[in-house]
């Protein structure tokens, strides 16, 4: 069985079982999401947090790819 995966897109990095971002991508996302990820209390709660966590990384992504 392989390891889970970082859950930024194009992102193949492994990462430790309870995680769901690597650091390099977990370090793109906004704090206050951070803790909304952390805290989520439903799958809903968490799955509409990464959503909004992908986009925060893709921005940041794009952001550093312009300058």
């Amino acid at each position: 069985m392989s390891e889970p995966a970082c859950h930024a897109i194009g992102c193949a990095t492994p990462i430790p079982a309870g995680r769901d971002w690597c650091s390099f991508h977990w370090r793109m996302i906004p704090r206050r999401l951070q803790a909304r990820i952390y805290h989520a209390k439903t799958a809903e709660e968490k799955q509409a947090a990464q959503a909004a966590a992908r986009q925060a990384v893709e921005c940041a992504e794009f952001g550093e790819r312009l300058l």
